[in-house]
C-alpha cells in the first residue's frame, strides 16, 4: 500500500512540475518578446529553481560551482550567490525528505560543536555592546550546520566524494580563466577572477586535493590529469601573488608529502613514493624555469615586501591586528560582542588616530583568531579553535582508515584540507563569512561522512 500510494505521488508532483515548466516558459516567452525582458526573466528563473529544488544532486553541484562567483546581491542584509543557492540546497532536501517518506535526520559529532559554538554566540551577545550586531554572525553559522546536515544525510561515500571532485575541477577551471589574464599581463598583476578576493583561499582547499589524487590513485592516466590539475591550480593560486595562502600551501604540502610517503612506505605501495619524487624534481624544474621566465617577479617582490611594517598592507593589517588585540585586552572574557568588530571605533574612540584607519574598511580583523578574540574573547575563541580542530583530527582518524587507491586518495586530500582550515585561522580571515562560510562546510561534512562510513565498517 505504501508502495503504490508512494509512486501516485510521484506521478502527481512530475505533471503537477511539468505543467508548471510549460507555462512560465510560455509566460516568460511571450513577456520577453513584449519587452517586458525583466519581468519575463524572472519568470523564466522560476522553471530554474524548480528544477533545482527537484534534485538535491544537482542543486549540490551547482552550489560549490556558485562558491566561486563573487556577487552581492543585497548590502542589508549581506546575501551573496552562494546563500541562495544554499536555500535552494535547502528546498530540495526537504522535498526530497518528504517525498522518499524518511523520518531520521543524523548529526554528525561535529555538528554538536556547531551548536556549541552557535549557543556562545547568543550567550555573550548579551555582554555585547550591541545585541542585534549579533545577527549577522548567527546565521552564517547557521548556514554552515545546514550545508553540513544536508550533504552528511543525502549523500553516501561515493557520491560526497563526487562533491570534493568537483570542488576541485571548479577550482581548475578558473583558475585556466585566471591565468590567461596573468599571463597576457605579464604575470605582474594580481588575478582573483569572478571569486575575487577569495579565490586564494578557495585554492587552497583544491591544491591538496588534487596532490593527493596524483599521488594515490593507481593509474597512471587518472594521476596524470589530476597533476595537471593540480599544477593549474597552484599557478591560478600564484596569480594571486596571496602571500598568506602561498604560505599555507609551502607548510601543508610538505606535510602531505611527508604522510604520504609514510603511508605508502608502510603499506609498501612504491608508485606512491615513485611519484613523491617526480613531483619534487618537478616542482624544482618548474620553479626555476617560471623565475627565469620573471612570471614570478610579482610575487617575489610582495613576499620582499614582508618586513616593510611601515607601509603597504603589511602596516594595514598590522593596524586592524593591533586593534584586534585592543579590544581583546579590554574584554578578554567576552569580547566587544559578536559583529562587533566594524564598529569598534565607536566603543574605543582612541584608534581613530592611528593613521592606517584612513585607509582600512575594516569587516573583519584579517584574522579570524584575533577577530574571535576581539569579538568573543577566551570564551567564544576556545570553542571555535575547538570546532576546526574537531575537523582537522576527524581527517587524520579518516586517512589512518583508508589503505590504497582511490580511499586513500580522498582520505589524504580531505586531510590536506583538515590541516590547512585549521592552520590558516591563525593567519587567515578564516572560514566564518563571505565565500569561504560556503567552502569550508563542503569539506567538513564530506569528512565526517566517509570517516562515518568508515568507522561502521570497520565495525562489522
Amino acid at each position: 500500500m505504501t508502495s503504490v500510494t508512494t509512486h501516485i505521488k510521484d506521478r502527481l508532483v512530475e505533471k503537477t512540475t511539468l505543467a508548471i515548466l510549460t507555462c512560465c516558459t510560455g509566460i516568460g516567452l511571450i513577456l520577453s518578446l513584449a519587452d517586458y525582458i525583466a519581468v519575463g526573466v524572472a519568470i523564466f528563473a522560476l522553471p530554474a529553481v524548480l528544477l533545482l529544488v527537484s534534485s538535491v544532486r544537482l542543486s549540490a553541484w551547482l552550489f560549490i560551482f556558485s562558491i566561486f562567483i563573487l556577487k552581492l546581491l543585497s548590502h542589508s542584509p549581506p546575501l551573496l550567490i552562494p546563500d541562495v543557492m544554499a536555500l535552494i540546497l535547502l528546498g530540495a532536501f526537504v522535498v526530497d525528505f518528504l517525498l522518499n517518506g524518511q523520518t531520521e535526520i543524523k548529526v554528525p559529532s561535529i555538528g554538536k560543536y556547531f551548536l556549541a559554538l552557535f549557543i556562545t554566540i547568543i550567550v555573550l551577545s548579551i555582554f555585547s555592546y550591541n545585541y542585534t550586531y549579533a545577527v549577522t554572525s548567527l546565521l552564517r553559522i547557521a548556514v554552515q550546520f545546514v550545508i553540513i546536515i544536508i550533504l552528511y544525510n543525502a549523500f553516501n561515500t561515493r557520491e560526497a566524494e563526487r562533491l570534493i571532485k568537483i570542488f576541485f575541477w571548479v577550482a581548475v577551471v578558473f583558475s585556466v580563466h585566471n591565468l590567461f589574464y596573468f599571463f597576457a599581463e605579464g604575470g605582474r598583476d594580481r588575478i582573483f577572477g569572478y571569486a575575487g578576493a577569495y579565490f586564494d583561499d578557495l585554492s587552497m582547499l583544491a591544491w591538496p586535493v588534487g596532490l593527493a589524487y596524483f599521488l594515490w590513485l593507481k593509474s597512471r592516466r587518472s594521476s596524470f590529469i589530476y597533476g595537471l590539475g593540480m599544477v593549474l591550480v597552484l599557478l591560478g593560486l600564484l596569480a594571486t601573488q596571496s602571500r598568506a595562502a602561498l604560505l599555507t600551501v609551502i607548510w601543508v604540502t610538505p606535510l602531505i608529502l611527508f604522510y604520504s610517503w609514510y603511508k605508502a612506505r608502510k603499506t609498501s605501495q612504491k608508485f606512491v613514493t615513485t611519484r613523491l619524487t617526480f613531483s619534487l624534481i618537478t616542482a624544482i624544474v618548474f620553479g626555476v624555469g617560471f623565475t627565469m621566465m620573471d612570471f614570478l617577479g610579482g610575487t617575489i617582490a610582495r613576499f620582499q615586501e614582508l618586513p616593510e611594517i611601515s607601509s603597504g598592507t603589511v602596516w594595514l593589517r598590522m593596524s586592524l591586528w593591533k586593534t584586534s588585540l585592543h579590544a581583546f585586552l579590554e574584554n578578554p572574557i567576552t569580547g566587544v560582542g559578536p559583529g562587533t568588530f566594524r564598529f569598534v571605533e565607536t566603543i574605543f574612540p582612541i584608534l581613530r588616530f592611528d593613521a592606517a584607519r584612513l585607509y582600512l574598511d575594516q569587516p573583519s580583523a584579517h584574522n579570524l583568531l584575533l577577530h574571535y578574540l576581539a569579538e568573543t574573547g577566551l570564551t567564544g575563541t576556545v570553542v571555535l579553535l575547538t570546532l576546526f580542530f574537531k575537523n582537522m583530527k576527524t581527517s587524520l582518524k579518516l586517512a589512518r582508515f583508508s589503505i590504497e587507491g582511490k580511499h586513500a586518495a580522498i582520505s589524504v586530500g580531505l586531510l590536506g584540507a583538515g590541516l590547512t582550515i585549521f592552520g590558516s585561522i591563525f593567519y587567515m580571515d578564516g572560514w566564518m563569512w563571505g565565500q569561504n562560510a560556503h567552502a569550508a562546510p563542503l569539506f567538513i561534512a564530506v569528512t565526517a561522512r566517509l570517516f562515518y562510513d568508515k568507522y561502521q565498517q570497520s565495525r562489522n
